[in-house]
């Protein structure tokens, strides 16, 4: 998993600064916000635009609305990032990726917090930390960076007593995160370009080129309000995204430690394409774990074919 996420050498150093996926959901977050809207649409009753998230964060939402039938299983990619965009931190981030420093009175920062401090609650809520009643613009901007997977460091600049403190992103986290973000964008090329080929090699797969699927209305229209029908004709199911299949591990995780009837409900939410993707993808980050669970629960692997465990409302 490591390897794959970094594009990298798996190392000791590297595993540590991994922290169980949560550096690369950080870089994640940052080649999300450094990408600009899809675009904007405006209320015609307030006349406010708004942006709308690009297709990199709105396809991890769309994939796990697909896959993780519980909204509390949601990661929200679409949410967060509008409130670090709303805060202007696409703005920030944009110029301080150039080289730019910034100062702890420069005018975008001090408006970034003043939004901060309007939206505290918001924030609480999407981002995941406290915004205090005197929140310094430099303490918002490096917890917002750090999020990210970056940091901030200092110069100081003037004579003794008038200094004036330049702020910038540390290089070491900025080179690395941008060799990372340069390994996931190939990775996605890479992806599309077997998608647009496959349909052109049917015989390599054994695929009738003119056969067509056969749509039925959806079972539940309400619970599916973004699906216009059925497909029956039956065709292998795409990988999961990364960053979704390393959420259903910690999803899986928390429920060993509940028992068998809390990893069975866990279980029954997912298809068994997901089930076996996350139980390997446990084996990558945490073998020890998946021995324990196979040792409390002998019948465990058979629980990831439905037929045994059916999918709730399957």
């Amino acid at each position: 998993r490591i390897s794959d996420s970094y594009g990298i050498e798996v190392t000791e150093s590297l595993v540590e600064i991994d922290k169980g996926g949560r550096l690369i959901r950080a870089i994640a977050g940052l080649e999300a916000i450094l990408a600009p809207p899809e675009e904007s649409f405006t209320d015609p009753k307030t006349g406010q635009t708004y942006p709308t998230p690009p297709t990199i964060v709105t396809q991890k939402d769309r994939t796990e609305r697909d896959n993780l039938p519980l909204c509390i299983d949601w990661g929200n990619y679409s949410a967060r990032w509008l409130a670090r965009f709303n805060l202007g931190l696409h703005h920030i981030l944009t110029s301080l990726m150039k080289g730019d420093e910034v100062t702890a009175d420069d005018s975008t920062l001090l408006k970034m917090t003043e939004i901060a401090i309007h939206c505290a609650a918001h924030v609480k809520a999407i981002l995941g930390f406290t915004i205090p009643l005197d929140c310094k613009p430099i303490w918002l901007l490096a917890t917002l960076v750090e999020q990210l997977g970056l940091k901030l460091t200092f110069r100081k600049q003037g004579k003794r007593g008038q200094q004036v403190k330049l702020f910038s992103l540390s290089k070491l986290e900025l080179e690395f995160a941008l060799q990372v973000i340069a390994h996931r964008e190939t990775k996605r090329n890479q992806k599309e370009n077997r998608t647009y080929y496959a349909p052109q090699t049917p015989t390599v797969y054994s695929v009738n080129p003119n056969q067509q699927p056969v749509s039925i209305p959806p079972l539940d229209a309400i619970g599916n309000s973004h699906c216009q029908g059925e497909d029956t004709t039956e065709f292998e199911s795409p990988p999961t995204d990364r960053i979704t299949l390393l959420h259903c591990v910690e999803i899986l995780r928390s429920g060993i430690s509940r028992g068998v009837d809390a990893i069975k409900s866990i279980l029954k939410r997912w298809q068994s394409d997901l089930r076996w993707e996350t139980v390997l993808e446990l084996e990558t980050i945490a073998a020890n774990e998946l021995r324990k669970l196979e040792s409390a629960v002998p019948e465990f692997y058979a629980l990831l074919n439905e037929d045994v465990l059916p999918m709730e409302g399957g």
